[in-house]
């Protein structure tokens, strides 16, 4: 309980000092893992959950039972495990990469466990994030006299139906455990590693082994369970019992590794069980078992950008077979349901009359497609693009993506426009895929207005599908360019490319002498401060240079070539703009088109060349304004940010620093000199200068853009997890100078 409210690397600090000896119970040394790196994974950037175990039914009990005596006990370790996936789930929409380990009943539940989250996160068939699981001393084999004498009083039937596992065919069976781990595997994903870890003498293991094969039965109360346990740690005759155990122990595990490639084993020699994170495989195993565990959780990028690349592909390749069909169709507006051979009259207006709203729909998407050609072709795309995206990926908090939208490392793997990832990792597809990509519903529904209004009567004024097309490259392509240029972080280019071609198409209806614009005027104006300063992920620079393009298109690239006195009245009735185009048919100016190719030769070289901050090759650090704080402000953040409800932790530490520091993030006052200290967070943009702004006026805090360790704290401590309003959580992580060693040392 004195570590509840504790961040795991709180917890770990507290207790490094104190050689991992847990207060109080010395004889059960646990480790954080939060503070290992295992193989190339480091887990100091993960986040901790950790599920404490009270419940005596290995996690999947769901009943309340009385063994008399005042012996009541809550076997409802099924709800707990629910409660924290939900928690999971709503408060993790996209996660990465998911490491489980439990030891003994922990280890028992992990594939439960892992179906659960399997099944939430990869929806549609596709694997959407990686799991990798380590069972510590799991209480792997369940002999015959407990399935048929005491199992069913867990109630276990509920949780094991979620994983789809027959239990009631099943419940007898002698081989009950390895049939569970078979089935979860065969639903799993090849590609998600599986380790299995014990002792070639585990005297907890033995112990479970003989209660739940009924051994101990007949000595009722008057045996001590403590004095038997006791008596198996010493000279004890159980050897017997060991060898039965371990025989068949192995050959359930290996029957299980022959039938899965996925999973592997690891035996530690000698006598012992296990503890809280891995204990005795890291201090016992050492590189040996290290080696091992890394190649389990080892990152897999199972958001391959490949996947990106194909969606855009097949939503570009739809958009193309419309504007052929379409193209081709251009002339052949009338749809007619029968020519009369077949139906007599009667027949033919009842069907008619039936099928007439869908008709009506055919006609109407087959007029629009034929005469829109291209923007057609676009929405679509884009559409299909968008939604692929927001069914696989879901919605992150509002405050981090206020235009409704997923997260940034979930944009970032579908291709958003990233420089330092277009020129580090040689990604210049996101020169393209960032067309189709809108940073959320919001977003969304502007470019539709966008393509509606602007867009859609720009194709019509154009007439001329090649110029058309050309102008949109031009814009979009330069545009990226651009921001790969001078940019950081990451941008959608969709609403960029829609703004600067609506601004073409302001300036062609003015030089027709069209005085309706003010209306679209203001539409875009509003738009364009709505995606700058609202709506995250759309950069001022990448929509601005957008409509400095689409302006000196429109005014240097495009020229209007008029064949014949424009009249805008022809016998008193106003000439509409299509009657305009008529006689006013859009050319490109073929020098400057010639120049504008050029420069975008030019805008690619010098890209080339470009230094981005190497900080976004992180698409997480896109999302948010990644700040710090050193030195005396330090206390004032910690006074401000920590709340007085997070309980206390006795801290088992000889070190008086870390203890000072503990208790100022709780906001006590100490004299603790905080030089050394520096405290780091990541703002969500939407709220970043309102933050900032406040935290300088009001609590007289320097918020400085970077990281610390860019000022020489590279030595992490600790994290800490705020919650406030709305479910909302904030990050703030904790490092100090390291030490400088003595010069004889």
């Amino acid at each position: 309980n004195d570590y509840i409210g504790r961040s795991c690397t709180e917890i770990n600090y507290g207790l490094e000092e104190g050689g991992n000896a847990n207060d109080g119970y010395e004889d059960f040394p646990i480790n954080m893992l939060c503070a290992d790196t295992i193989g190339d994974t480091d887990f100091s950037s993960y986040n901790t959950i950790i599920i404490p175990y009270c419940t005596q039914d290995v996690h999947i009990g769901d009943s309340v039972m009385n063994y008399g005596d005042d012996m009541v006990i809550n076997h409802k370790g099924a709800h707990n495990i629910m409660s924290v996936l939900r928690w999971l789930f709503r408060n993790f929409k996209s996660p990465r990469h998911i490491a489980l380990t439990g030891c003994s009943a922990g280890a028992t539940t992990l594939p439960i466990i892992y179906d659960l989250i399997r099944k939430h996160y990869n929806r549609i068939g596709r694997r959407r994030v990686q799991i990798s699981v380590v069972a510590d001393s799991p209480v792997y084999l369940t002999p015959l006299f407990f399935l048929k004498s005491k199992f069913a009083n867990w109630k276990p039937s509920r949780i094991l139906s979620k994983v789809g596992f027959n239990y009631n065919r099943w419940k007898y069976a002698d081989d009950y455990p390895m049939r569970t781990w078979d089935h979860i595997l065969r639903r799993g994903n090849n590609k998600d590693l599986w380790g299995v870890i014990m002792h070639t003498e585990d005297p907890v293991a033995l112990m479970y082994y003989e209660y739940m094969s009924g051994k101990y039965e007949e000595e009722g109360e008057d045996g001590d369970r403590r004095r038997r346990y006791r008596r198996q740690l010493g000279e004890g005759d159980e050897g017997d019992d060991y060898e039965e155990l371990w025989s068949e122990f192995m050959s359930s595990v290996e029957t299980v590794k022959s039938k899965h490639k996925n999973i592997d084993s690891y035996v530690l020699d000698g006598e012992g069980h296990c503890s809280f994170g891995l204990y005795y495989p890291i201090n016992e195993g050492g590189e040996d078992f290290t080696e091992w565990a890394g190649l389990i959780f080892q990152e897999q990028n199972v958001r391959s950008n490949s996947s990106a690349v194909r969606l855009f592909l097949l939503s570009t390749t739809l958009g193309l077979f419309l504007f052929v069909g379409a193209y081709h169709a251009r002339h052949k507006r009338e749809i007619e349901l029968d020519d009369g051979g077949f139906l007599d009259e009667d027949t033919r207006i009842k069907a008619r009359e039936r099928l007439r709203p869908f008709l009506v729909s055919c006609v109407s998407c087959s007029s629009f497609a034929a005469t829109y050609p291209i923007t057609a072709a676009y929405i679509l795309a884009l559409s299909v693009y968008f939604w692929a995206m927001i069914v696989s990926e879901g919605f992150v908090h509002p405050i981090n993506n206020p235009s409704l939208g997923p997260s940034a490392v979930s944009l970032s793997s579908f291709g958003i426009n990233n420089p330092s990832l277009t020129l580090y990792r040689s990604q210049s597809y996101r020169l393209f895929t960032s067309n189709l990509l809108c940073s959320g519903i919001f977003t969304y529904l502007i470019v539709m207005q966008c393509l509606w209004y602007c867009i859609r009567p720009l194709e019509r004024l154009v007439r001329n599908n090649v110029n058309f097309m050309l102008i949109n490259v031009i814009i979009f392509l330069g545009s990226n360019l651009v921001y790969t240029i001078w940019g950081n972080g990451a941008s959608c280019s969709s609403v960029g490319l829609v703004l600067g071609l609506s601004t073409v198409y302001i300036l062609l209806r003015g030089r027709m002498e069209d005085s309706s614009s003010m209306g679209l005027i203001v539409l875009i104006f509003f738009f364009t401060l709505t995606a700058c300063f609202i709506f995250p992920f759309n950069s001022w620079i990448l929509i601005l240079s957008a409509i400095i393009i689409g302006f000196l298109v429109a005014t240097v690239v495009v020229k209007i070539q008029t064949k014949e006195p424009l009249n805008m009245q022809e016998d008193g009735i106003l000439v509409s703009p299509a009657a305009v185009m008529q006689v006013n048919p859009v050319k490109m100016n073929i020098n400057t088109l010639t120049g504008a190719v050029v420069l975008i030769l030019v805008l690619i070289i010098i890209s080339m060349i470009r230094l981005p901050n190497q900080l976004y090759l992180e698409p997480y650090y896109t999302g948010c304004d990644l700040r710090f704080a050193a030195g005396e402000d330090i206390a004032n953040l910690a006074s401000t940010y920590a709340g007085n409800y997070r309980r206390q932790l006795i801290i088992n530490s000889s070190s008086t620093e870390k203890q000072q520091i503990y208790r100022s993030l709780e906001g006590e006052e100490n004299d603790f000199d905080y030089d050394d200290i520096c405290a780091q967070f990541c703002i969500p943009h939407l709220v970043s200068r309102g933050a900032i702004y406040g935290a300088q006026r009001i609590f007289g805090l320097s918020l400085i853009k970077g990281r610390c360790e860019d000022r020489g704290y590279d030595r992490h401590m600790a994290d800490k997890t705020f919650n406030y309003i709305f479910d909302y959580s904030f990050d703030v992580e904790i490092f100090s100078q390291a030490e400088e060693e003595d010069d004889e040392g």
